[in-house]
Order: structure tokens, then sequence, then C-alpha cells
């Protein structure tokens, strides 16, 4: 009689005291098997691989050796897989704060990219980028003008990637220990400050108002925080955001979050207050000329019930909910030498 039916392999390995040993090893002839795939990839050979990811022969030999098992290789993986945006967020870290930055492995399940440490508590921080589609691209290169419109304001693709986001954070820190930071790299050609508009509009629930203005006996317009459920208003353990356009980058500070008031002695916030000051609703509102919704029980659905709050609370004649949308062009212009 077989006394392991029912039992796994793992359960053998474990009563052999050699489970640990094994899946290291299986682990390590799968990682080599990988990593010989990313540098033919990367057309970097063994011999010319210590001086591009600046490490030692010695230490390529052990990362290409099945049996060793004591060099999982993170750096080097970092060196070859690591995105030009993740590379400028871990830069900024360690290079502007001074902090320490640990990448946390790919697995299958989703998890975020980088622990920072250094302080207390450190940070968990997921790094996503928007990019034009390909349809975009495709008529840029056939010469053609691509005209595009974007809504300014709330956009479904940075709710869904705070959405996206945020789970990977939580993966990485259910327990809430550290502060979480949405890295957003908005890497597009087109309407990049309309987009830069949708990212704020989205975490803030901004829409644009229209009304009459007593004073000046003109119509005028301002933007309103909390017209409708923002990012942040959903998600309050999201920290903080992180928005880079160009050679732009933009704090959000998250108020809703119960971290709100301990954030700002963070290294992270400090660092922007020297800058000029991170964005936030107070900052808004205070200095920006923005209206709020500060009554979260109205239905922001409902546009006449915001319509009637706004009319109320700053004594507004003639509000109107706009939906502003920017248009833009835009064409491949061949460079000249000489």
């Amino acid at each position: 009689m077989n006394r392991r039916t029912g039992s796994t392999l793992d359960d053998y390995l474990t009563e052999e005291g050699i489970l640990e040993e094994v899946s290291a090893k299986a682990h390590k002839r799968l990682f080599v098997l990988q990593l010989a795939d990313i540098m033919e990839e990367s057309k970097m050979s063994k011999d010319d691989s210590p001086h591009r990811l600046q490490t030692s022969r010695k230490r390529v030999d052990r990362l290409l050796d099945p049996e060793y098992v004591n060099d999982v290789g993170g750096q080097l993986i970092l060196a070859i897989e690591e995105s030009a945006q993740e590379k400028a967020a871990r830069r900024f870290f360690e290079e502007s704060l001074h902090l320490m930055v640990t990448r946390i492995p790919s697995t299958a399940s989703k998890t975020p990219d980088f622990f920072v440490d250094g302080e207390t508590p450190g940070y968990v921080v997921e790094v996503k980028s928007r990019f034009d589609d390909e349809d975009f691209l495709g008529e840029l290169r056939q010469g053609s003008t691509a005209v595009r419109s974007r809504a300014i304001g709330h956009a479904r693709w940075t709710e869904d990637t705070a959405r996206s986001a945020r789970k990977q954070m939580v993966s990485g820190d259910s327990a809430r220990k550290r502060f979480r930071v949405l890295w957003l790299a908005v890497e597009c050609l087109s309407s990049t400050e309309a987009m830069f508009e949708q990212v704020i509009g989205t975490l803030y629930g901004v829409r644009q108002v229209a009304y009459w203005d007593e004073v000046t006996q003109q119509n005028a317009g301002r933007e309103c925080l909390f017209a409708i459920s923002g990012v942040f208003e959903r998600w309050p353990d999201i920290d903080c955001a992180i928005i880079t356009v160009g050679d732009s980058i933009t704090l959000c500070i998250n108020e809703f979050s119960e971290k709100a008031a301990s954030f700002q002695a963070s290294a992270l916030y400090q660092s922007f207050a020297r800058r000029g000051g991170p964005v936030s609703p107070s900052d808004l509102q205070a200095n920006r000329g923005f209206l709020s919704i500060g009554d979260r029980t109205i239905d922001r659905t409902n546009e006449d019930a915001v319509r009637h709050y706004l009319s109320q609370r700053y004594n507004l004649k003639g509000v109107t909910i706009l939906n502003i949308k920017a248009y833009s062009a835009s064409v491949l212009v061949p460079r000249h030498e000489g």
C-alpha cells in the first residue's frame, strides 16, 4: 500500500527535509531560462554583461549557474527589465530624497513596484504609465494629421489606473504600514496639458462650472472639487499621487487619507513644499479659486442637486455644469540636418 496516497509531492519533500532546497533549485533553473531569454532580447552577451550591468563577472557566472541558489539576481533583473518610468521614480527617491529603494520581485499575482525605506513609516510605490494609442501613432507614421479630443475633468482611464495601482499596493502592504504612492507618468504626444487636467480632475472629482458674475456683470467660470466622487475620496488609503508630464513633476495630496496629517511631515511632502507646494484641495480652494462640494450627502450624480448646492453655498446665479473638451492636431515634421 502506498503510504503517500492522498499526499502531495510537497508533503513528501517536507518529510525528507529537502523541500526548501528543491524549491530553490527549481526556481533558480526557471530564473536562468528566463534570464537567458531576456539577455538574448536585449542583445547582451555573457562577456559584455558585467560592464553593461555594472557588476562583476563572478556575479554574472553565479546568476547563470542553475545550481547556485544563494543569489536571486534581483539587481540584474532590475537593470534589464526596469522601464524608463520606473527608473525615474526610483532615482527620484534615491537621489532627491536620499532614501533606499527595494524593487519588489514580479510574481504571477500583481504586486507593487517598490518599497522605499530610510524614514518611518516608509512608502509602497506603484508606477503606472499612459502612452498614446497605436491608432494615433499609426496615423503619424503614415504622415497624416492625427486629431484627438479629450474631456477636461474626470477620465475613466485615470480611475481604472488608480484602481489597479491600489490593488497592487494593498497586496504588498495589506497591513497599511506604509504611505501608498501612485506614480503616474503621462508619456503622450497629444494634448498633454488636457491629460494632466484629466488626472487632477479624476483624483479630486473636478467639473467645470459656469455662472453669472454679479460683480463684473459677465459670465464667469470656475472649477469645482468633488462635483463627482473622485479617486481620492473613493480610495482614501491612497495617500498621494505623483504625476509626471515631460520634465514636470507634481505631488497631489489625498486629504481624505487617515495618514494625511502625518504625511505632511514626510520627506516626500517636504521636498515638494520646498518647491512651491504640492496640490491639495485646501490649496486649490484657497489659492486657485476652486469651488467645492462640502456636503457629501447630496446626490452628485444629479446635476440639478449640484447646481442648487453651489447656488446656495456661493450665492451664485445661473449655475451650469459644463462638459468641456480639448482638441489637438498632431503631425510629424521631418528634421533636416544642416
